[in-house]
């Protein structure tokens, strides 16, 4: 396991983000609240069912409104699964059009790197994460999900500056940095999956991981110009976003110093107009 060089950034004046007014909660707590809240909508649908087979009509009144209360919980719980996951907290230092200018705090994530095209890439990495945190470690524990889930975009390996360095990577991807054919950005090529480990545990917490393509990593605090948009991430919309962004960054003055990355906070069922995804990339 290897320990990321901090590198400062430039202050200017902050204000608090709603991610941070809103993660109060711990890993644990938010998995007990979607625990309650699943558990909630099926008694109410099973309360409901049997009201609606009594016959009183103001007892099958009732059931039929359990059901649809409960119908219309699961399905929010169903699709808003994000807000029951953890995620990392960070403050909005300024907002440029539709840039957002955020400082994230010292975290530590589990990595793992992934040699395929995009899609392929961010689903085999995210299977070898979530078998890290379902108890494939060293004492067998079983890890919170968070959200985002990041990926590297371009099909190449970090530069050393980035937040989630890998030992191997080089000087490769400072020097592309810039806006790429869409076609070379989907194409096959080692690319980085991460998912952010919940607050509050430390790197001694963290077991190691059974498979040795998974790491874990501490990474320093940095500054991040963020473009949100919403719809699938397959297929070839986080290149375009990509490079969205850093035309973006580059107009507003902004200088970004490592590749793009994709967050991802939602799961793949998720319909796509609620999703929440973001290109992400770290600035001087």
């Amino acid at each position: 396991m290897e320990e990321l060089e901090t590198h400062p950034s430039r202050l200017v004046k902050t204000q608090t983000s709603l991610a941070e007014n809103t993660a109060g909660m711990s890993a644990e707590q938010r998995r007990w609240a979607g625990s309650v809240a699943s558990a909630a909508s099926g008694l109410g649908l099973a309360t409901g069912a049997y009201l609606c087979a009594q016959s009183q009509p103001a007892l099958r009144r009732l059931g039929l409104l359990a059901l649809g209360a409960s119908t219309v919980g699961g399905l929010a719980r169903w699709q808003f699964g994000r807000a029951f996951n953890w995620q990392p907290t960070y403050k909005v230092e300024a907002r440029v059009g539709r840039l957002e200018v955020r400082r994230y705090q010292p975290a530590i994530h589990a990595v793992t790197v992934v040699v395929e095209q995009w899609e392929q890439s961010l689903e085999q990495g995210f299977m070898r994460l979530a078998a890290y945190i379902s108890g494939a470690n060293a004492r067998g524990t079983r890890i919170p999900m968070t959200s985002p889930v990041f990926s590297s975009i371009a099909p190449h390996l970090p530069s050393p500056q980035s937040s989630t360095t890998s030992p191997e990577a080089s000087d490769e991807s400072e020097a592309r940095a810039g806006v790429l054919p869409v076609a070379e950005l989907m194409a096959l090529g080692p690319r980085q999956v991460d998912f952010v480990m919940p607050g509050g545990l430390t790197f001694s917490d963290l077991p190691n991981p059974d498979d040795r393509r998974v790491r874990v990593v501490r990474v320093p605090e940095r500054r991040v110009a963020a473009l949100g948009f919403r719809g699938r991430y397959g297929g070839d919309s986080p290149a375009h976003k990509r490079n969205e962004l850093l035309f973006l960054a580059k107009l507003a003055g902004l200088n970004p110093r490592s590749e793009v990355r994709f967050a991802g906070y939602d799961a793949p069922f998720t319909l796509p107009v609620l999703r929440r995804n973001e290109v992400m990339v770290e600035l001087d």
